[in-house]
């Protein structure tokens, strides 16, 4: 049996590893888009399903608050968090299209779509991001962990 102590080893081993793969330029190019998107007054959009979800949502919640930037602010919408929304959308139209619906409602030219997922294969995402709304595409990381989608909407 593995004991408390060789497990923390072995994960924070695992993570730094994780760590190390990172693409800084991604990294990079990603926080560009951010501040583009908020240079330009445009909104950026969080999305993603279980866990993916609620990092979503922190995310969201750390840009948009947490940076105390309220002479200009992050414009960032999780649109993993009305429940009303995504449930009629799923009940009337099919899960896969809680997303599509939302940007295709709210979204407008210029703004960001960012997808969280831990495997890449959700189907509510893919029909998001291969719809005629998105034009640029940026895989920031590559792992077990996440997979990051992030588009702009066509002008």
């Amino acid at each position: 049996m593995i004991t408390s102590q060789d497990f923390s080893h072995e994960y924070l081993e695992y993570l730094s590893s994780l760590m190390a793969e990172l693409d800084r330029q991604s990294i990079a190019k990603f926080a560009d888009l951010l501040l583009d998107s908020r240079e330009s007054g445009s909104t950026t959009f969080f999305l993603g399903n279980g866990g993916s979800a609620s990092t979503a949502t922190h995310f969201v919640n750390d840009i948009s608050l947490g940076s105390r930037q309220f002479e200009k602010p992050f414009r960032a919408i999780s649109l993993c968090d009305n429940q009303a929304v995504i449930t009629a959308i799923a009940n009337d139209d099919g899960y896969e299209n809680i997303f599509l619906q939302q940007l295709q409602t709210l979204a407008k030219a210029g703004d960001t779509i960012v997808c969280i997922s831990a495997s890449g294969n959700s189907k509510n995402l893919i029909k998001a991001i291969n719809s005629d709304l998105c034009i640029y595409f940026l895989k920031l990381v590559k792992s077990f962990i996440l997979i990051a989608f992030i588009f702009s909407i066509n002008s």
